[in-house]
């Protein structure tokens, strides 16, 4: 069966939107390799003027003739751009090659008829989703100096399957979210989608939110270590417990307990589902909220929250200054299709953006041994030999 490629056109004030991202035009060629109205590449032209060089590509001839007609200084060529071949003998590609400047794409979301779509990536096969192949396959194809600027769905940036396949790239490309959009920012359609900038990388960094995660550190210079303990035991499994002694921490509670130091606990559970404490709560499901401090020595976690544990108690005021001053960038993690949420994985990424050396630990686990030490021991060792 034939996959059918979803077309989201883009509305002229996104496009303006997107290009006012672009750097100064210095001359060479802007393309977009998934064209279809074009709407991005006039864009391209109000914003750098009538005589920048457009090239234009579509899997669709009748694209390719309505493209020629309206905009005959383009050059416009047919093409898929899933096929490699066919791509590099296009005259667009010939045009480009060697001089493409920057990349414009909103790719296709989602398809219909294919688990998957096979890219080759550091000499092996891994499956993408469409808008993550199309991506790949641009930057591979046209090589654009100044990058790409795109429109994605969240889960081709963020989701935990495609976090392997940015990883690869971190040594030739940055990924930058620049906006998150609005679920209806496409008529008839709800998609969760964002804009981003692909740009030329000279060393790796983390996938993550622009300048709102990268380069922040922590001040603290003890232990960095953060025990991450995602909680487990849903509300309605309380009903029956009979020895529940142990206060219970839920996503309702966390707002109570900010609000009133005297808020008296409603819900226990068993203590042999406990995590030590103190640490430091944060919502997993739903809209962010504050991260809120818990001075016991044990609670039952739901499995609606997340705790975080510095290994070195005296540390926690400075990570739960941390979290505050980073509400945006934390707040920015929470993503779904349903009810927003943030993963154990966008989480330690982002900890360790800050500059703390997080460990996911289970519920009622013993923290583990410091960490941060040995490794801040082994570069000292490193440095005094060089």
């Amino acid at each position: 069966m034939m996959a059918s490629f979803d077309a989201i056109y883009t509305p002229r004030p996104l496009a303006d939107e997107l290009l006012s991202y672009a750097e100064k035009y210095r001359g060479g060629m802007i393309v977009d390799p998934c064209a279809g109205e074009g709407a991005l590449l006039e864009a391209a032209q109000r914003r750098f003027g009538a005589t920048v060089e457009i090239g234009a590509l579509d899997i669709r001839a009748s694209v390719g003739r309505h493209l020629r007609r309206v905009h005959p200084g383009w050059t416009v060529s047919t093409a898929d751009l899933l096929n490699p071949l066919a791509v590099r003998s296009s005259a667009v590609a010939r045009a480009a090659r060697g001089r493409t400047e920057l990349l414009l794409l909103n790719p296709p979301f989602s398809y219909r008829g294919l688990g998957g779509i096979q890219t080759e990536i550091a000499g092996r096969s891994v499956t993408t989703s469409p808008a993550l192949a199309f991506v790949l396959h641009a930057l591979a194809q046209f090589g654009p100096s100044s990058g790409a600027l795109c429109i994605l769905p969240m889960g081709s940036v963020f989701g935990e399957r495609n976090a392997g396949i940015w990883g690869h790239l971190h040594g030739k490309y940055s990924i930058d979210v620049l906006r998150e959009l609005p679920a209806d920012t496409f008529p008839g359609r709800r998609a969760r989608t964002v804009l981003a900038r692909v740009g030329a990388s000279t060393t790796p960094r983390p996938l993550g939110l622009g300048s709102l995660i990268h380069g922040s550190t922590s001040p603290w210079d003890g232990c960095t270590c953060v025990d991450l303990v995602r909680g487990r035991v849903p509300r309605h499994l309380l009903a029956d417990a009979r020895e529940g002694v142990t206060r219970y921490v839920h996503t309702t509670d966390l707002s109570l307990i900010e609000q009133d130091e005297v808020f008296e606990w409603q819900t226990f559970a068993p203590t042999r589902l406990a995590t030590a404490g103190p640490m430091i709560v944060i919502a997993r499901v739903g809209k962010y909220r504050s991260p809120v401090r818990l001075a016991f020595s044990e609670a039952v976690l739901s499995d609606c929250v997340i705790g975080l544990r510095p290994l070195d108690p005296v540390a926690e005021p400075t990570l739960f200054g941390a979290l505050n001053n980073s509400g945006a960038a934390l707040a920015s993690l929470y993503i779904g299709t349903g009810a927003p949420y943030v993963t154990v994985k966008r989480l330690l990424d982002k900890l360790r953006g800050l500059g703390w050396n997080p460990r996911h630990v289970s519920a009622s686990a013993p923290a583990p041994d410091c960490t941060c030490r040995a490794d801040v021991a082994s570069a000292a060792e490193r440095a005094i030999a060089v």
